[in-house]
């Protein structure tokens, strides 16, 4: 294998390079500025900002890895062989289900109760949909354009192939129109829809367990539970995070984990996390992604570069990023087929990636979700 590609210099200098992107967004973009500069708010967890865009980051390097295997080794879609590189990439999505948890479950106890449902769904179908929409709809474009428009199965049979594409991730990836593993195209990433939509269905529920503290251990018990069934097992993210946010409530030790305390907790966490875990999808891993969210979520900033412009600007189009950098990656890696050049090809979609995803969140995105 080309060295560069497990070369871990790429992983600090890639991350460099969206900063740089960042600044200069922000410098010159009055709508970016503005944005950025509106999160400089109390209420807001500035530290968790730029920890979602490394999150986001990391889910598209790993994928980069996986997708050069695919694509020029041995055609197959797996986890890397390098650990490090497992681990980064299971390691943000279990960050972001902790962050989902944490946000909502932290939003209900400041206000003591859930609040009007169906404010909320709409709220949630406003932030969610139109992004998905847009990348569902980037993905048919290259699966009719890797078929010659030619349709190739029966027409009853690619409506259900398309409708499983639009379920959020509950029906899974099934090829469209005969071509071979068509998840390939945005790097499989539906999946974690799936978990986000059931904690968004379940969270009317379990907020109702806030009202007394039994009914709240029970609650949490139940959710526990649910995470124990194989299929499930992310449940117990959601689980952790919640717990975090009823810990951030606690004002001395938000002192603390801002400070040389919780820097340390976090460089434990992620060296007993890397140490101990062959997957994050593992009991054993829990405990350290514990460790490394806590400090985060109540400030740690790592210096300050959590909370650095640049890095909140990554946060704030990190949805998109997330949807779009599997289609960029499978068009550039089938488009270019050198098996050479990775650190150039790396450079080229991580660059196309962010631009998209700025234009899908000042176009597609905000004019939704800025709706009262």
């Amino acid at each position: 294998m080309n060295f560069s590609v497990y070369n871990p210099i790429l992983v600090p200098l890639l991350y460099f390079v969206l900063l740089l992107l960042s600044h200069f967004f922000c410098k010159f973009s009055g709508f970016f500025k503005l944005q950025v500069a509106a999160e400089m708010v109390p209420s807001r967890y500035l530290s968790l900002d730029g920890f979602r865009g490394v999150l986001a980051f990391l889910v598209v390097y790993h994928h980069l890895i996986i997708a050069y295997r695919y694509h020029f080794l041995d055609g197959a879609w797996k986890i890397p062989d390098s650990r490090f590189y497992t681990l980064i990439g299971q390691g943000a999505v279990a960050g972001f289900f902790m962050m989902t948890a944490f946000l909502f479950w932290g939003r209900i106890l400041n206000k003591g109760d859930f609040g009007a449902v169906k404010e909320f769904y709409v709220a949630r179908l406003n932030r969610v949909l139109p992004a998905f929409l847009t990348s569902v709809a980037l993905i048919f474009f290259v699966v009719g354009w890797e078929t010659n428009w030619v349709l190739s199965v029966d027409f009853n049979q690619l409506i259900e192939q398309v409708s499983a594409w639009l379920a959020l991730g509950f029906l899974g990836a099934p090829d469209i129109n005969g071509l071979k593993n068509t998840g390939v195209v945005n790097a499989y990433v539906f999946w974690t829809l799936k978990y986000e939509a059931l904690f968004y269905l379940l969270l009317p529920f379990f907020s109702v367990f806030i009202l007394r503290w039994y009914f709240l251990v029970l609650g949490l018990l139940v959710y526990y539970f649910i995470g124990s069934v194989p299929d499930y097992f992310f449940i117990n993210y959601f689980f952790l995070g919640a717990i975090v946010a009823f810990l951030y409530r606690v004002e001395w030790l938000r002192v603390k984990m801002q400070g040389i305390v919780g820097l340390v907790v976090l460089l434990v966490g992620l060296s007993s996390f890397y140490v101990l875990s062959d997957s994050a999808y593992s009991l054993v891993a829990l405990g350290p992604m514990f460790l490394i969210f806590f400090p985060v979520a109540l400030g740690q900033d790592f210096f300050g570069g959590l909370s650095s412009v640049s890095a909140r600007m990554i946060g704030l189009i990190s949805y998109s990023m997330y949807l779009l950098h599997g289609i960029v990656i499978y068009v550039i890696f089938t488009q270019w087929k050198s098996i050479d050049l990775f650190l150039l090809k790396a450079g080229l979609v991580f660059a196309i990636v962010y631009v998209l995803s700025v234009c899908s969140f000042r176009f597609i995105e905000y004019p939704f979700f800025s709706k009262k």
